[in-house]
Order: C-alpha cells, then structure tokens, then sequence
C-alpha cells in the first residue's frame, strides 16, 4: 500500500522543508510527498527539497485594496486550486490513500495516521476527517463543516467519483468557505455513509495545555490534538517569534528532531517550555487588562479566543471601529445567551442578493485577469458596476463586516 501526503501552500516554504524532514528524516516508511504553490516563483524555494512531484498552481490575484467580496472569492478559489492539484498529484503518482496538509499543519505521530487509514480499510468508507462536523453549521459551510487539513481519501474513490475534478468558481465561492466547499462535495460525490469522522476537535489543547474550545477561532493562534500528534500553528498570530517556539516545543517534545532544517530550527527557536508559556502568559495578561479596561469587563464578550493579534488589532483601532465591532460582538453575545439558548437559532446575517442573479453577482466581483486560465469564470461578463447589497439591511452589513470580516 503507497500512501501520498499532499501539501498545499502559498509562500510558506520554510515550513514546508520542516514538514518534509518530518516525514523523510523521522517516519520509518516511505511516503509519496506532492506539493502545490501558488507563488510566482516558487521554483527557488523547492529546489533542494525531496518532493516527489510538483505542481504550479494558478496565481489567482490577491491584493491588500481589493474589495472584500473580490478578495474573500479570490482567496478561496486559491485555496482550492492547490488543495486540488496536490491531491492529484499525489494520487496521479500511484498513491493508495492520500493525506492533505497545509505546512502549517504536521502530523507528529506517523502511527496515528497510520491508524486512521487501517481504521478506513477496516470499516470500509472512502473519507476521514476530522472538525466540528455534519451536524454544526455556519453561515460559511451550511451543510457542515471540516479542515481542509489532515483528511484522508481513498484514491480510487477520489477517481471514480471525481471528487477533485472541480470548477473552483462553480461552488459558491461567494458564500462557502473551504470548508463549506469541501462539504459539499463529499455529501454530493461521495456520501456521507463513506465518511469516517475521526474527530471533532474536542479534547485539543492550546500550547501550554489549557483545553481548546474547538469551535472559537478554532486553529488560531495554535491547535493540538494529544492523542493523535496533528498540530497546527498559526505563527503570525502570536506575537515577536513566539509562534516559531511553540512548532518547535512540540517538535522536541515528539522526538522529531533528525534532518537538517529541523537541527537549525530547533537551534534558532527552541526553548525552555515553562519560561515560553510564562513569556506567553505576561503577554496574553496585558492584552487582556486593556481589553477589560476597552470595552470588554467579560473577556468572552469580544470573541477573540486567545489570537494575539485579534486583540491587538482591537486596541489599535480607530474608536470608531471599536464602536463598531463592540455593538457587533455585543448583539450576538446577547442573541447566544437568549434566542440561542433557549430555540436553537443562530444569528448569522441574511446576505443574499435577490432579485438579481448569481451571474451577475459574480460578474460584477470577480475579474478575468485574476485569474490564469480565465476559461473558469462560467458566468457571462457584466459590465462592472459598484456592487451593492441592496436587500442587506445596515444592521447586518455592520454585524457582517465586523464578526466575520474583522475591523
């Protein structure tokens, strides 16, 4: 049996020469490893990487002035792009099963993975995956919703029922998230009898043990399961190189300490684990006394997990985007601990556009020189005129922008 690790990134090539150490230099077997990148030039970067094969994925176009529909569409197509042609890849190269990660996602434990692959054989089904699940939904993955990261597919199911033969733009992309996007798929192509859910975030822990709630800002700043080894960290949410040392803890902690560029991380990055979590603890206290002292006496009120640079990028505001994001968080705090509570509704806003028509919705956020291979964009080209959500009342346009699109 040949297993594939599929491994979808951007510019995060320094991660991914760990994650490759991990598997060539601390795993005992022998691994198909394809890669995907977005970058321009990725080419320098992977040169002197054991990469079995590679693939350019399409430079979809993101700027920082975009607007924000444009932009939320372009970065998921984006995403989806690579998830895809990694996937391929590694199926494409004679692999049996096939693992996806993003570099910032490692699997610490090989025989945890090799695990839930005999547990796949075993009960028959053609999927694992692990998140919150088929029976918790947002308005970005209204059929459920998993991590687009350490999920496993049988190959010749992903074949046979082309489950990565995909339009990225053909799903929604103006309303689902990856995760959303990726729902879909498997109830439509596969179905949900062929799915073994293998975890549901419960019993994760932040890097110095304190339980994860799972669902709030799920992988940030950092995410650990125990039992199976499957870390994530999301390095530019931590402040100074924090993030770098908490990758590296873990690394040491699980022994994953052969191959050359992890030698030099750990070198570079690698603490005394209680001085880190005392580092990081002096840290999150300050944040969170000026949080209190801003508008946020109950911490929970604000929603911002433990991200260090969500509540940074708070107290940085202007006060009239604090005003704004404080009504937003308070108004569903208040709707949760009521109508929620008591019926079972979420507050999530009503952000449809009819009477117009999803063509030209997307005609009017989506852009042909965004895009590569412009053939994709399946809607007719409208003439481009401001998008406006007309049917959006201001209350949810302001509740929209500033719980999901931050400040």
């Amino acid at each position: 049996m040949k297993i594939g690790i599929a491994i979808s990134l951007y510019d995060k090539f320094e991660e991914l020469a760990i994650l490759i150490d991990i598997i060539r230099n601390n795993w005992k077997g022998e691994y198909i490893i394809s890669v995907c990148s977005n970058h321009k030039n990725p080419e320098p970067f992977i040169k002197n990487l054991d990469i079995d094969v590679f693939t350019k994925g399409d430079d979809i176009k993101i700027t920082k002035n975009m607007p924000w529909m444009r932009n939320s569409i372009n970065m998921r197509c984006r995403v989806a792009d690579c998830i895809k042609k990694s996937c391929t890849g590694a199926i494409n190269a004679g692999a049996d099963y096939v693992m996806h990660l993003h570099t910032d996602a490692w699997p610490l434990k090989e025989d945890e993975v090799l695990k839930i692959i005999k547990d796949l054989k075993k009960n028959k089904k053609e999927f694992a995956m692990r998140g919150l699940g088929f029976s918790r939904y947002r308005h970005d993955c209204p059929t459920g919703h998993f991590d687009d990261m350490f999920f496993i597919i049988n190959s010749k199911a992903a074949k046979q029922k082309r489950f990565f033969d995909f339009n990225v733009l053909a799903f929604l992309p103006h309303r689902l998230s990856i995760h959303g996007v990726l729902s879909l798929i498997i109830i439509g192509r596969l179905g949900l009898e062929n799915v073994y859910h293998y975890d549901n975030h419960i019993g994760h822990i932040f890097w110095d043990d304190k339980k994860h709630p799972g669902e709030l800002e799920r992988g940030r700043p950092s995410m650990y399961d125990p039992i199976r080894g499957m870390l994530h960290v999301d390095t530019p949410t931590f402040p100074k190189n924090y993030g770098k040392s908490v990758q590296a803890m873990y690394l040491y902690e699980n022994g994953l300490t052969k191959g050359k560029v992890i030698k030099k991380f750990l070198q570079e990055n690698l603490m005394d684990k209680q001085k880190l979590i005392k580092k990081l603890e002096i840290h999150e206290k300050k944040l969170d006394q000026k949080l209190r002292l801003r508008g946020f006496p109950i911490l929970e009120w604000g929603r911002f997990g433990r991200t260090f640079t969500k509540k940074e990028k708070y107290l940085n505001a202007p006060f009239k985007n604090k005003l704004n994001y404080w009504f937003g968080t308070m108004s569903r705090e208040i709707w949760d601990k009521t109508i929620k509570k008591w019926m079972g509704v979420d507050l999530t806003p009503d952000y449809s556009f009819w009477p117009e028509d999803l063509e030209v919705i997307l005609a009017k956020a989506t852009f042909a020189e965004d895009y590569p291979d412009s053939s994709i964009l399946w809607f007719k080209d409208k003439k481009k005129n401001k998008l406006r959500i007309k049917s959006l009342p201001k209350f949810y346009k302001k509740f929209y922008k500033y719980n999901y699109k931050g400040m």
